[in-house]
Parts: C-alpha cells; sequence; structure tokens
C-alpha cells in the first residue's frame, strides 16, 4: 500500500507545470515551471515546445537555476515566414561602373 502512494509522489515531483497568462502588452503567454528531482532544463525546453505545437517560442524571461521561464508562442505567420527561404531574382544585378580617368 505505500508503493503505489510513494510513486505517486515521485510523479508529481517531476512534473513540469505551465500556467497561462498575459503579458503588460497583452500578449498570450506561459509561465512554465519544471522544478523537481527528476526534471532538468530541457523539461521546460521541451515543454515550451509542446505547448507551442511546433511553431516556435520566444522567452521573454528564464531562470535556469530555478527552471522557471516564461514564453510566448510564435504565430504560424512568423513560421512559414522563418521556414521559406529568401526568393532569388533572376534579373542581374545592377553595377554602377565610374569611367576611368
Amino acid at each position: 500500500m505505500l508503493f503505489p502512494g510513494l510513486l505517486a509522489m515521485l510523479l508529481c515531483v517531476s512534473c513540469a507545470t505551465e500556467k497561462p497568462m498575459y503579458l503588460e502588452s497583452g500578449a498570450h503567454g506561459y509561465w512554465i515551471s519544471c522544478g523537481g528531482y527528476f526534471n532538468s532544463w530541457a523539461s521546460c525546453l521541451e515543454k515550451a515546445g509542446r505547448i507551442c505545437q511546433g511553431r516556435g517560442y520566444d522567452t521573454i524571461r528564464a531562470e535556469e537555476y530555478e527552471r522557471n521561464m516564461l514564453v510566448t508562442c510564435k504565430s504560424p505567420d512568423a513560421q512559414t515566414a522563418s521556414a521559406s527561404p529568401p526568393a532569388l531574382s533572376s534579373a542581374p544585378a545592377a553595377v554602377a561602373v565610374a569611367p576611368a580617368n
């Protein structure tokens, strides 16, 4: 009977949690806390990635030692803009040539 209770306690200690919030700018953000014995900084980074569903995120505040971070998810438009390479022009570049004296 002691084992299931101990197991449940250990699982809760290792959970990464997020709290939705609004920033001063009005943007929607998430406070992510990855404290606990079995969590690492990578746990926070993975949690932020899962929350933002692959769109990417901007870190507003990071406390790596305490394993807390505040992030905002990037908009889907920002992801497609950064994922597409710049357009190449087929027109020749204009070159200014100064006359030789």
